[in-house]
This record gives structure tokens, sequence and C-alpha cells, in this order.
């Protein structure tokens, strides 16, 4: 969603976010046991709005307290 796939040496490129991404899940699965919620806002969304990533993050610590 947030990349492409590089048009060039696609054979280091294609096991590599491959990788990403079965980490990232297991990061997040970890991230969750420990009773966090993991929530990722890319550096490209930040120089976007930053006003809405503000936003997400104040929704996510609401519903985490109850507060929503």
């Amino acid at each position: 969603m947030h990349g492409h796939l590089p048009k060039s040496n696609l054979g280091y490129w294609k096991p590599k976010l491959a990788r990403n991404l079965v980490r990232d899940r297991q990061v997040n699965a970890a991230i969750l046991e420990l009773g966090w919620m993991p929530l990722r806002i890319w550096e490209h969304e930040i120089a976007l709005d930053l006003p809405a990533c503000v936003a997400r993050v104040v929704e996510a610590v609401q519903l985490r307290s109850g507060n929503l």
C-alpha cells in the first residue's frame, strides 16, 4: 500500500520485501501479545497531513483507554 516494487534488481528486492512483510507481521503479533496496539505512520503521511496523523494517534489512545 505504501510502496512499490522497484523496476531494477528484482532478484534482490522481491525476497527482501517478502521477508520484511513476514517480519512486520511477527512484530505486530508480539506487540499485541504484550498488550500494545501497533500503529504505523509513514514519513510521507506526516509530510502530507500531520494533523491527520496526530488524530490517528489520539484516536488509538482513546480507543485503548475506553474514552471513545
